[in-house]
């Protein structure tokens, strides 16, 4: 099982994202806030963090904080009508996927497991 940390502020989405990843074999680890989420990164192992923000900017607060303390996890964020720029100043974070909403279960689970493939080899 693939334990991944999810990042999702509203407690709906939260909880669906759980209950629909949880069936094809990720472990997740919900959170609410990046500072909880920081905190469960320094005591636990993840294989990925999955962050979900319509907005990109509190996701790159967070990819800032975490490669400033040399953590690689690779990380796939979720988000809603990202600009170019957005999209250029997410790349200086890596390893990052990014899925634009909507997005389908079988796409986010495809890229998950390839994301995670990648960070193993």
């Amino acid at each position: 099982m693939k334990q991944i940390l999810l990042v999702e502020p509203d407690f709906y989405p939260r909880v669906a994202l759980d209950d629909q990843l949880a069936p094809n074999g990720f472990h997740v680890v919900p959170v609410k806030r990046i500072r909880d989420a920081l905190i469960k990164l320094k005591t636990q192992v993840f294989q990925l963090v999955l962050i979900s923000y319509e907005d990109v900017d509190p996701a790159l607060r967070f990819l800032a904080t975490l490669r400033h303390n040399q953590n690689k996890i690779p990380v796939v964020l979720l988000t809603k009508n990202p600009t170019q720029d957005d999209l250029i100043r997410l790349s200086s974070f890596p390893p990052i996927e990014v899925i634009i909403k909507p997005y389908s279960l079988h796409e986010l689970i495809k890229r998950m497991d390839d994301t995670i493939a990648e960070a193993v080899t």
